[in-house]
């Protein structure tokens, strides 16, 4: 399951343009510049995939290469990329177009993705 959060050194989003906002976003996964991935460990190790390996995320609706980042942060089974700027694509353009049928609202957790080595 695909889950985009934002970063808390980037709440509302932006920032493209401000080059110490795009890299101070990724010191806690000691990467920069570019946007990644976060696996939960046990999924990881099934998909032998290490930190820092680029993966593919596919969806649907298209795929994304990304580095991968291994963090214990999450639940097996979902992973997490930050709508973080710099250089890369936006990752919500993975997630599939649904609708709640009681309420009416987007299921934007709903989107199953494939992980795999790039």
């Amino acid at each position: 399951i695909l889950n985009t959060y934002r970063l808390a050194t980037r709440p509302v989003g932006g920032g493209r343009n401000q080059p110490w906002l795009v890299e101070s976003a990724a010191v806690p996964v000691g990467g920069a510049w570019r946007s990644w991935v976060e696996i939960h460990p046990e999924d990881a190790r099934r998909l032998a995939v290490r930190s820092g390996d680029p993966v593919w995320v596919e969806s649907s609706k298209g795929r994304l290469r990304l580095g991968a980042r291994i963090k214990v942060g999450g639940l097996p089974g979902i992973v997490h990329i930050p709508l973080h700027g710099g250089g890369s694509e936006n990752p919500n353009a993975l997630i599939v177009d649904r609708t709640d049928p009681t309420r009416g609202m987007g299921l934007f957790t709903a989107t199953r993705v494939r992980v795999r080595k790039a």
